[in-house]
């Protein structure tokens, strides 16, 4: 095997104890920062709702809403990227061995290391195991979020 080679793959495998480590270190700061987000979006709701607000709330309201949304969507746009990136190197490593499968292999060490790298699982943070960052998230904390309002708006 290609001292390159090599180098690629104990890259790989930095990266992703790296990505696990990252993992556990940011499961509660993200749950803490979700969980301040939609109080935030869920308080402005609830403030915005009433039936006679004061117009010197209104920015705070708004302010408070846009912020939450912010952290929400930033938070998990960010967070998607990792396993969108893992799976960019996932790809290129299926192509290396159809290209190897097809060249008939030089090493078996180097097939057998370039398949361990295509079976590794996906790496998704999460808040506290409770929620995967995944782009599905988005669409079911702003669909609850729309739900929610519209029970309040007609209750």
């Amino acid at each position: 095997m290609s001292s390159k080679g090599l180098e690629i793959i104990d890259d790989y495998y930095r990266i992703e104890e790296k990505l696990r480590v990252l993992t556990e270190t940011l499961s509660v700061p993200l749950f803490i920062m979700m969980l301040i987000s939609f109080v935030d979006l869920y308080s402005a709701l609830v403030f915005y709702l009433q039936d006679d607000i004061p117009s010197f709330y209104l920015p705070e309201i708004y302010i408070s809403a846009i912020t939450g949304v912010l952290v929400v969507c930033s938070l998990t746009i960010c967070s998607t990227k990792i396993p969108q990136y893992m799976m960019d190197i996932r790809t290129t490593v299926r192509l290396l061995i159809n290209k190897y499968e097809e060249n008939d292999l030089r090493s078996e060490k180097e097939f057998r290391l370039l398949c361990r790298m295509e079976e590794n699982d996906e790496i998704y943070l999460s808040a506290c195991g409770m929620v995967s960052f995944q782009k599905s998230l988005l669409l079911s904390a702003f669909g609850t979020f729309f739900t929610y309002a519209l029970l309040i708006e007609n209750s």
